[in-house]
């Protein structure tokens, strides 16, 4: 069964998830922002999760064996890797639009000068004051056999956002501090099996939620063009890895 949750974060500003878009002029960190709203990046959730259960692991060794069910791990000696089957989406603040100019500084004293040292001028984006709370959510899916096993994720996530005391950049000087982490209810969505005559053909349709890249031959080891189509050998990987 294909399953999901719906997860909500309460942090406590400041808080910063810093993303590689050019901001403002002057600005050195710039916050996550999609659509005119400011967001924490699924992979962030992800990596972090996985941080509390590999530190949860030293009281309960039953979170390191979720961390590489729900996880994946990479192959130790053949191409074997074990899949993830936790997808985390971006956990969205849906409340505050994109407007700039709040910003806030860091800055590091010359011991001799007793001034700004060379290079230790830091200008950070702002958009939320401090103790200011925010709510952020999103939606984490979940490939599981039976229901049992999509409760038993569910839990254990929650759990490790519970773990989590702060999340983002800058957390060493109280960024980002977790107020409340809550995951909603079980959603399933069961598939069944329609046989389709031999001779018969499907027209497929498909509209992205997020952007994609379907990769063109690499021209350089950092730089991936998409082509314009979607190939069939892409197709046929995707429902073999599902």
């Amino acid at each position: 069964i294909a399953t999901s949750f719906e997860v909500t974060l309460v942090l406590q500003g400041p808080i910063l998830t810093q993303s590689t878009t050019r901001g403002h002029y002057g600005v050195d960190a710039v916050m996550a922002q999609s659509d005119e709203h400011y967001y924490l990046p699924g992979t962030l959730i992800k990596g972090l999760i996985g941080e509390a259960w590999q530190e949860l692991s030293v009281a309960d060794k039953t979170y390191d064996m979720a961390r590489k069910k729900w996880l994946g791990e990479r192959s130790e000696t053949r191409n074997l890797p074990i899949r993830g089957r936790l997808f985390f989406e971006d956990l969205v603040d849906n409340k505050t639009t994109v407007e700039g100019g709040r910003t806030q500084y860091r800055i590091e004293i010359d011991s001799e000068r007793g001034s700004v040292k060379h290079g230790q001028y830091l200008v950070i984006e702002a958009p939320y004051s401090s103790g200011e709370q925010v709510q952020f959510q999103g939606t984490v899916r979940v490939l599981a056999e039976e229901h049992h096993e999509a409760e038993e994720a569910r839990n254990r996530v929650q759990t490790a956002l519970r773990w989590v005391g702060s999340v983002g950049a800058e957390r060493s000087i109280g960024f980002g501090r977790v107020v409340k982490a809550e995951c909603g209810t079980i959603c399933e969505t069961h598939w069944t099996d329609r046989p389709t005559p031999i001779d018969a053909a499907l027209e497929l349709k498909l509209k992205f939620k997020h952007p994609v890249c379907f990769a063109r031959r690499r021209i350089g080891n950092n730089l991936f063009e998409s082509e314009r189509w979607i190939s069939g050998a892409a197709l046929k990987g995707s429902l073999a890895t599902m």
